[in-house]
């Protein structure tokens, strides 16, 4: 019999060319398609995203629906906990869901968030209350509104956002070295997710790849610029305004969370950032949007000298004990919205 006559016969030349295409059109799919917590694995999932996003696409997902439930699931970039929600939402059901930055991430069970839940289901057990905390390390006000954007269709009753004011350096450097890894042949490479996850794995398993490691004499410097500082608290301003726009747009309730922190010489736990950003805040109160001033309500609780017991060294992050105080002022705030009264 004579030999076959398949286009992807070896003695054709470029066959073994046309394998590896067809190869690579499958993988490229698998790495698209199937590159899923829910097939692969939250772990390796976690680990591993199959783009450079650095939490920046407003595509990428944060949560999956998996039969009776949504699942969120952190990623590379987005270090927040993972939580599960019943799906479809219950008839009795009050979602809150606080987006934020390392402040009100805090420990898993030292976050006000989770002190908030706790609180709720004991004065209030008729109802069946969720408080869904998503914050994660390192993000700043832009990636916080795009978070916001992918929870809106979950229907949230009430949205906690807390700009800290404290990453918008990071933000902007991401943003930056996002932008610069997509230029060139590399934009081209990247639109790859099979490239994009071998080159991570690649890297992680041979050591060469353990993440961009940033320069803290320039971030340093960079907040020594007033300028900086100015351009930031600017775009705090525009991505708060943005944010409730979404968030009245949708009709959820606001509750804008101020900042506090210890800074020698000054009393209570006020500083010229706390001032800026709580003014920023403050200025977006109407119906529906409320103002929660941490400062005042942590002064309130513990008046020097015993305040830092409410901060870690950093005098920026708060201990389990300043979330505590934080989540039963929260509880009591919460209610004096009309509509849950």
């Amino acid at each position: 019999m004579g030999r076959s006559s398949s286009i992807f016969s070896s003695d054709i030349p470029g066959a073994g060319i046309l394998w590896m295409i067809a190869l690579f059109l499958v993988l490229e799919v698998f790495a698209r398609v199937l590159w899923h917590p829910m097939v692969i694995g939250e772990r390796l999932y976690t680990r591993f995203s199959p783009v450079y996003d650095y939490g920046f696409d407003a595509t990428q997902p944060i949560w999956f629906k998996s039969g009776n439930r949504i699942e969120f699931v952190p990623t590379q970039y987005l270090n927040f906990r993972g939580h599960t929600l019943p799906y479809p939402k219950p008839d009795n059901a009050f979602r809150i869901f606080t987006l934020g930055s390392s402040v009100s991430r805090s420990g898993a069970d030292t976050n006000y968030s989770y002190f908030l839940k706790q609180a709720l289901e004991t004065e209030h057990p008729e109802r069946d209350w969720t408080v869904t905390n998503l914050s994660a390390d390192g993000i700043g006000s832009l990636r916080i509104m795009l978070m916001l954007q992918k929870i809106m269709p979950l229907s949230p009753d009430l949205v906690i956002l807390h700009v800290h004011g404290s990453n918008e350096y990071e933000d902007e450097r991401d943003a930056l070295y996002q932008r610069q890894l997509h230029q060139g042949l590399n934009g081209i490479l990247f639109q790859s997710r099979l490239i994009v996850l071998m080159k991570k794995i690649y890297g992680y398993m041979t050591l060469k790849d353990q993440g961009r490691v940033w320069d803290a004499e320039e971030e340093i410097r960079a907040n020594e610029d007033p300028a900086n500082w100015e351009q930031w608290l600017q775009s705090i301003d525009r991505n708060t305004a943005r944010m409730i726009q979404l968030c009245t747009k949708h009709q959820v309730p606001v509750i804008l969370v101020g900042r506090a922190e210890k800074r020698e010489g000054l009393a209570g736990f006020d500083s010229e950032l706390v001032r800026q950003v709580d003014h920023i805040l403050k200025a977006y109160q109407e119906p529906g949007v409320t103002f929660f001033n941490t400062s005042k309500k942590f002064f309130e609780y513990h008046p020097e000298p015993r305040g830092k017991a409410l901060l870690f060294t950093d005098e920026a992050h708060w201990t389990g004990e300043g979330h505590r105080v934080i989540a039963q002022q929260l509880l009591k705030h919460l209610f004096s919205f009309a509509f849950l009264k």
